[in-house]
Formats: structure tokens, C-alpha cells, sequence
């Protein structure tokens, strides 16, 4: 199975919509520069049907190191979390 990226995304839409493949590419990156600072202010990036994307901060905590014990301080940080819709879920489930 072969993933999903930029490239073949661009190369779906050049093929399905006749654009050229670097008007595609550039609507591709545009797009997702969109969702970046959406997400980058704190929005929710809903796409009805699949889900939606959500950035929130996650608290400093302390860590460890497997191999020795030792203890460390991992620092708070924003981070990207999905969920996804119910019609998504029932379409992987079926």
C-alpha cells in the first residue's frame, strides 16, 4: 500500500480537474498552508464527513529514560490531535 502525499494529491487533482501539475502542486501547498495557520490560531479545521483537526497545548510533565530511570523534564507544547467523524469511522468499519 502506498501512502498519501503532497505529490500524488496534486496529481489527482491535475488528473481529475485538467489543470497543469504545478497549478495543482500550488493549490495543494496553498491549501494546506490555510489549514497550518487555522490551526496555528487556535481554530478547529472541520471537514464535514472526515473529521476534524484541533491544535491544543500539552502540559510539561516529567519523563523518564527506559534503559537508565532517569527523570527529565519534557516541556508543555502545542500539538495536533484529529478526530474523526461518524461517517468516517462507519465507512472504515464496514
Amino acid at each position: 500500500m502506498e501512502n498519501l502525499n503532497k505529490k500524488t494529491i496534486a496529481q489527482n487533482i491535475a488528473k481529475e480537474c485538467g489543470f497543469s501539475a504545478v497549478k495543482s502542486a500550488k493549490m495543494v501547498e496553498d491549501i494546506l498552508d490555510i489549514i497550518k495557520e487555522t490551526l496555528k490560531k487556535e481554530e478547529k479545521f472541520k471537514y464535514p464527513n472526515f473529521g476534524y483537526f484541533k491544535a491544543r497545548y500539552r502540559k510539561e510533565r516529567i519523563g523518564r529514560n527506559p534503559k537508565t530511570g532517569e527523570e527529565h523534564k519534557i516541556v508543555s507544547k502545542k500539538i495536533v490531535s484529529f478526530h474523526a467523524s461518524k461517517k468516517l469511522i462507519e465507512k472504515l468499519n464496514s
